[in-house]
């Protein structure tokens, strides 16, 4: 069971009186968590959205018309919603194209409660150790690499704003974390040629962030990319891999690395960086909070497991299996694919101070293969593998160490971790690996 504190904490958060500040352009007149009716859009009406200063209960919203020019225009198609449980003040969204049931969505205050990073900033890596204390060897960070530019985002900083809108090897990105469903993603943020900018809706689906972008309004869950709500609903941004790693482990593999600072446009939260209000949270069989559906019981709620979606075919390993075996090799086609493990990073879910966190490792996929040849491998005891066919040595971020590869690396699929509950919910035909 979640500690009360937490709940408190989360319970906040949605309800808006959260620290984290606000984006003060919501609708006064509006109460949160109404029902509203919605009249459907007729083709020839071509009203911008405009709430009038009545009773919330009783308001009716025309929505624009199909003549609108939308920057950009997803695959879903439009369908009447005659009531919606929540207030649309604040929102311009298209409302009218939904790939979900609203009903399942737990909805907050005033979009970017949790303030997002708009303009993001580096520093390098001995800045890093100069002026964030609490970035100790253990400290969890999203670590991802364009083209051999590497770039570390301390959960001890993402858990505090989520989303980060960057820019990382002339790539337009955008990196964020949803802490209660532990999943790190990375996404171009270019999409039919168009550069989106992204915040928090403070919005959840299946205990998944809900991200908006500022061009269409429309909500994109964080887990998968793919926009559920509005007129950029059914497109896909493509996919940056990420991982989360141990502090330790990015610094040693990228060198020349940078690191995401704090953010100078939230000097109030300086006290909070390398700190979590998500105390025991990930307790693996306790309860999702602030969640609706259906809870899938093949495994603990909250087991860690590192996941792979590849077209309509979906991998998981539970991370205990993986902390096990320490590597797990899969060779079914279309993949021949091994997953690593390797102890030593701290959750961001677990003690107040991050680093104080129980140890929950770090997993990774890789293709395992190199110039067309299948490698196998076995962990070493000092979490490393060595592959087979060479002897070669490599580490968790898939680099060759040492050996006749060194220097080579292995391309990294599209995985993720994420908690059980809410990544089998979006993809409930998810195939568990427990074994080679």
């Amino acid at each position: 069971m979640i500690q009360k504190h937490v709940f408190v904490v989360l319970a906040l958060v949605i309800l808006g009186v959260s620290s984290c500040g606000t984006s003060g352009n919501a609708d006064p007149t509006v109460t949160p968590h109404t029902a509203v009716e919605l009249t459907p859009r007729a083709p020839e009406t071509t009203v911008t959205p405009i709430m009038k200063a009545t009773p919330a209960a009783t308001r009716t919203i025309i929505l624009p018309s199909n003549d609108t020019p939308s920057a950009l225009i997803g695959p879903a198609p439009e369908k009447p919603y005659g009531r919606l449980p929540f207030s649309v003040g604040q929102w311009k969204t298209n409302f009218h194209k939904t790939l979900v049931d609203y009903d399942l969505i737990v909805y907050g205050p005033r979009r970017d409660t949790v303030p997002p990073i708009y303009t993001s900033e580096s520093i390098t890596i001995a800045a890093a150790e100069e002026q964030l204390f609490w970035l100790d060897a253990n400290h969890p960070v999203i670590s991802v690499n364009i083209e051999g530019q590497a770039k570390a985002y301390p959960l001890g900083i993402m858990i505090h704003h989520q989303v980060v809108n960057d820019s990382l090897n002339g790539v337009p990105i955008v990196i964020s974390y949803s802490p209660l469903s532990n999943s790190a993603t990375g996404f171009n943020r270019i999409i039919d040629d168009q550069e989106l900018v992204f915040g928090t809706s403070s919005n959840l689906y299946y205990s998944n962030t809900l991200l908006w972008d500022h061009t269409t309004e429309s909500w994109w869950p964080q887990l998968t990319g793919r926009a559920v709500v509005g007129d950029a609903a059914g497109l896909k941004l493509g996919v940056i891999p990420v991982q989360i790693i141990a502090w330790s482990d990015f610094k040693r593999a990228y060198k020349n690395g940078s690191v995401l600072p704090p953010s100078k446009a939230n000097p109030e939260l300086i006290d909070s960086y390398g700190n979590t209000p998500y105390l025991r949270y990930d307790t693996p069989n306790s309860q999702p909070e602030l969640f609706r559906g259906t809870i899938d019981n093949t495994l603990p709620p909250k087991e860690r497991i590192l996941t792979l979606a590849s077209g309509e075919d979906y991998i998981g390993i539970p991370l205990t299996r993986l902390k096990t075996s320490l590597v797990v090799h899969y060779e079914q086609a279309p993949h021949t694919i091994v997953a690593f493990y390797k102890k030593g990073t701290a959750s961001a879910l677990d003690k107040e101070f991050i680093n104080h966190g129980k140890d929950v490792g770090t997993g990774a996929i890789y293709k395992s293969m190199i110039d067309g040849n299948v490698l196998r491998f076995t962990a070493d005891d000092k979490g490393y593998f060595v592959d087979d066919s060479t002897s070669s040595t490599w580490d968790i971020t898939g680099i060759a160490i040492h050996g006749e590869l060194k220097g080579r690396t292995l391309q990294p699929m599209e995985f993720q971790e994420s908690l059980w509950f809410s990544w089998s919910s979006f993809y409930p035909n998810t195939n568990l690996i427990d074994r080679d």
